[in-house]
């Protein structure tokens, strides 16, 4: 049985679980980036997102054993923290958007996002797997997003119900599932924006290379 059927199997029989709750939020991480950030568009701790640069392969190539992913925050006018596996990300405010280049082996891959405003703040993340070949294709791997600048609970609500539509494989051409997401708010003091948030989501890799173009 190739890899590509059984990642085809195990997206079937995997669910997805998505859901909200006002359960507590544990505390702000740290203000700063502890990643390892790859790639010829990264340079000290800072990196350019791929379309800046006019150039074949611009994000480079993953060593042997690995995937390479863009993780993108923004356009939001507030600070955001993602963490991707090892990778702890840190979006300050200063810019509306940044991209972050990492690289994941196969397996599973923790993915949270914890935002944070009083009054109101902005998330919206998104998680693209590279592909290889001549045109180094980009998979649509994970998309949140709840506002450019106020998060709701009915942006999330909304939001949970577009992704549960999607199931667990995002773009079913690439070769990273997503399962296991879930999301909690804190207090929501106005009855409509909540001023903390945590979403949490699993990155299932798999080994094989996508052979076919961007479904989504």
């Amino acid at each position: 049985m190739s890899g590509l059927t059984k990642w085809l199997i195990a997206a079937f029989a995997l669910a997805m679980a998505c859901g909200g709750s006002t359960a507590p939020i544990p505390p702000l991480g740290a203000a700063r980036t502890e990643a390892t950030l790859v790639g010829p568009l990264c340079t000290g701790g800072l990196c350019q997102c791929r379309e800046e640069v006019k150039k074949k392969f611009v994000a480079g190539e993953p060593d042997a054993g690995f995937k390479r992913f863009e993780v993108r925050i923004g356009p939001i006018g507030n600070d955001l923290r993602v963490e991707v596996g090892p990778h702890k990300i840190y979006k300050s405010a200063e810019r509306p958007t940044d991209c972050y280049y990492i690289d994941l082996p196969p397996g599973e891959h923790a993915v949270t996002v914890r935002g944070h405003g009083d009054p109101s703040f902005g998330a919206a993340v998104r998680i693209s797997e590279m592909g290889s070949g001549p045109q180094a294709p980009w998979y649509e791997t994970f998309i949140f997003e709840c506002g450019s600048n106020v998060c709701s609970v009915d942006d999330l609500k909304y939001w949970r119900s577009e992704t549960e539509k999607l199931g667990p494989a995002h773009d079913p051409c690439g070769s990273t599932k997503v399962s296991a997401v879930n999301y909690r708010h804190g207090s929501v003091p106005d009855g409509l924006h909540p001023i903390d948030l945590l979403l949490e989501a699993t990155l299932q890799v798999y080994n094989f290379k996508p052979e076919k173009p961007p479904c989504r």
